[in-house]
């Protein structure tokens, strides 16, 4: 699917916090995912091809970050 990022885990029994940054750091999206939830989609559609991070929080940890290229 064009302009969507989907993200997907194994089902944690916590909630987890997302912010979706721009390479300059900048927040684009932010939110709290649900626990017992294993997929999040997130609509890109009005992102400029580039390179983009989505850092997640749980429980005050960061559970993991990763980096990826939309490409007009």
């Amino acid at each position: 699917m064009q302009n969507q990022l989907i993200l997907e885990w194994r089902s944690l029994a916590f909630e987890i916090n997302f912010e979706l940054l721009n390479v300059n750091g900048e927040i684009l999206q932010k939110g709290i995912i649900p626990a017992f939830e294993f997929k999040k989609y997130f609509d890109t559609s009005d992102f400029p091809a580039g390179v983009y991070i989505l850092k997640a929080m749980g429980n005050s940890t960061l559970l993991f970050t990763k980096k990826f290229t939309k490409i007009q």
